[in-house]
């Protein structure tokens, strides 16, 4: 397994760069909520994956921080489809 300095560091700051920094905690919130209406057994999943961060490399990752990766990928997808 890569340390953590070079594999997820370097992507969270890449998205904290890009756009995850200009959201509000309100923001931040509502995209938590939305994954776990629309998809519960997913946000399941991310919910496994901050436990697994936190006990390998020690680091927290919130689960609305997960959420965002989601909804991005999401939306970068449904660009992809549409073009």
């Amino acid at each position: 397994m890569e340390p953590w300095e070079t594999s997820w560091e370097p992507t969270f700051a890449y998205h904290n760069a890009s756009i995850f920094n200009a959201l509000s905690d309100s923001q931040w919130t509502a995209l938590g909520s939305a994954l776990e209406t629309n998809w519960p057994e997913q946000a399941e999943e991310l919910r496994g994956l901050t436990q697994e961060f936190e006990r390998v490399y020690g680091k927290t990752v919130t689960f609305e921080y997960l959420a965002g990766m989601c909804v991005r990928s999401i939306r970068n997808l449904k660009c992809l489809i549409s073009s």
